[in-house]
């Protein structure tokens, strides 16, 4: 049977909205820039002050106080953005869903664990990856910062709050191409960043971790992903993340082309992982078509609404 491509999906099985409410602030709250401003600035203040509250033990190298200073961050993080979802949007934050949490997490992580292993794999059968020796296994914990609070923080801004409220006007392709644009150019500022660097990273993970987000509409899967990719590659390969050089399991060099080598910048910064990345953002969007998760432009979305005939309507 053939998918009328334009049938809109029921509005209660996806969170693309507030309810509304009466009076011109509420009204002007619901507008989709005012929610995207409101809450990322929100997010970002929060950060920026618990990351000055912490920052005296910053350089503390004991595991337990690492840890803590991680779960803290990482909590705070979640705690306001769902408070700002709850304030302004009336609703309870169904994209960290606790009932989800342990399986989708899992996924996310065994997903991002493989497609940098790939990676790296590649990056060693070209040869611009060689193993030089081993680290202490405590490089493990201290590559756990790198992996989780961007995993964290980034997925709340581009995937919780970005995609998720352009897709609820625009559609999920205007959400992917253009969170995937901002997520690359973040990375702009990194140590040994260039602009193919920026288009690789919005290319892979900004389309890969987009299109896993539109699967469930949670964040707990693009998290695992980002969080497995970061820590694996620099925590056990002792590759560059994002530019940022992290002391990992094995001690590593990484030398050649730099389309292949990534020219310090790290694994993402080359065409290898673009491929590795590609082929689990298709995988993904065949999973959205097939389960009918597309979202259209709300221009579509109004004119697929069936129009009912004032026999209807009158007996509505």
């Amino acid at each position: 049977m053939a998918r009328d491509s334009l049938a809109p999906r029921r509005a209660s099985a996806l969170p693309l909205g507030p309810v509304t409410r009466p009076g011109l602030l509420w009204r002007i709250a619901q507008f989709s820039i005012t929610r995207i401003v409101v809450i990322t600035v929100a997010s970002v203040l929060a950060q920026i002050v618990l990351s000055a509250l912490l920052h005296p033990f910053a350089g503390d190298s004991r595991p337990i106080v690492r840890l803590l200073g991680i779960d803290t961050i990482v909590t705070v993080a979640v705690l306001v953005y769902s408070g700002m979802v709850r304030l302004l949007e009336r609703r309870a934050a169904s994209e960290f869903s606790v009932a989800h949490a342990p399986r989708e997490l899992a996924i996310g992580i065994l997903l991002g664990v493989l497609a940098i292993t790939a990676t790296v794999g590649l990056m060693w059968l070209f040869g611009t990856y060689r193993v030089t020796g081993t680290n202490s296994a405590m490089t493990l914990i201290s590559a756990l910062a790198i992996g989780m609070v961007p995993a964290f923080t980034e997925e709340i801004v581009f995937r919780g709050i970005l995609h998720r409220i352009i897709e609820g006007s625009l559609g999920t392709w205007a959400a992917l191409i253009s969170t995937s644009l901002f997520f690359g150019a973040s990375h702009l500022a990194n140590p040994n960043a260039s602009w193919f660097a920026a288009i690789a990273i919005a290319i892979e993970a900004g389309l890969m971790l987009g299109a896993t987000y539109t699967l469930t509409r949670r964040l707990w899967l693009p998290i695992g992903m980002h969080f497995a990719w970061n820590w694996a590659q620099g925590g056990v390969y002792g590759v560059p993340v994002s530019g940022i050089t992290v002391n990992g399991l094995l001690s590593s060099e990484v030398s050649g082309p730099a389309l292949l080598a990534g020219d310090g910048f790290g694994a993402e910064g080359t065409i290898l992982a673009i491929v590795v990345c590609l082929i689990i953002f298709l995988a993904a969007m065949v999973r959205v078509y097939r389960d009918n998760k597309l979202i259209l432009p709300f221009w579509q979305r109004m004119r697929a609404a069936p129009m009912q005939t004032p026999d209807e309507s009158a007996a509505a």
